[in-house]
């Protein structure tokens, strides 16, 4: 009933059970870096475990599975899918969880995944029971979700970027700010970014600098530009191009 921290790196463990009964009541550490969990209802369980504040799960292939609608390369989107459905971790894989970073990791999955999430059979009951938490706490992210396709004020959702060219070819052009939709997607940038630069956008690698990751990450196409960025930041996303 001590155990504190648990380490099961590089273990095949594939499932973490609902915590009950008592077991690991003191446990605060739990690390499961490049182990074989393949279901999001293990992650779901972890806010079971009454003490644990500090967990390590990165290299999962839960998170390759491509059957699933939360299969996605973007270390920044998997970070925020993990502190939405983890209510009480304060560390995930070595880094802080801010309160602001909960609350944008947050409003982001309810508006782009929350309604889809409730309905999906697949879903633990632990965390349809988060979700509707969530959709009552962030209830104008939904509203606004549904609302944008519609709308034609484009001023409130507008996100300032500074694309900047990178490699051998186009290193000696000048970056370009912009202010664009927030809505829009990675795929119409990753255009947009082409023609400012005279590139061919289909060898173009979008390339977004992000605060909380300690490298710049490609952006992941079937994501829109609200995912990286807010309206009261520059998103300084570089450009290379790929030979």
């Amino acid at each position: 009933g001590s155990l504190e921290e648990l380490f099961l790196n590089n273990n095949p463990i594939k499932n973490i059970d609902f915590c009950e009964n008592g077991h690991f009541p003191s446990l605060r550490e739990l690390h499961l870096a490049n182990s074989s969990i393949s279901n999001w209802s293990s992650i779901d369980n972890l806010q079971t475990f009454p003490k644990l504040k500090n967990v390590t799960v990165i290299r999962l292939p839960l998170y390759e599975n491509s059957e699933s609608i939360f299969s996605m390369k973007s270390e920044r989107n998997r970070r925020a899918l993990v502190i939405t459905r983890c209510p009480n971790i304060d560390i995930l894989n070595s880094a802080e969880v801010l309160a602001s970073e909960r609350a944008d990791a947050e409003k982001w999955f309810v508006s782009r995944y929350g309604k889809v999430s409730l309905e999906n059979e697949n879903e633990s009951e632990l965390f349809k029971v988060r979700i509707a938490t969530l959709t009552q706490r962030w209830k104008e992210c939904v509203a606004d979700s549904s609302e944008k396709s519609g709308s034609t004020s484009m001023s409130s959702n507008m996100i300032k970027i500074e694309l900047r060219p990178v490699g051998a070819t186009i290193c000696g052009q000048n970056p370009q700010q912009r202010s664009v939709p927030n809505s829009l997607p990675i795929t119409a940038l990753k255009m947009v970014s082409a023609r400012l630069f005279g590139l061919s956008a289909e060898k173009l690698i979008l390339r977004a600098v992000i605060p909380e990751l300690p490298v710049p990450e490609e952006l992941e196409e079937k994501e829109i530009l609200m995912t990286y960025a807010s309206s009261d930041t520059t998103l300084l996303i570089i450009l290379v191009d790929e030979k």
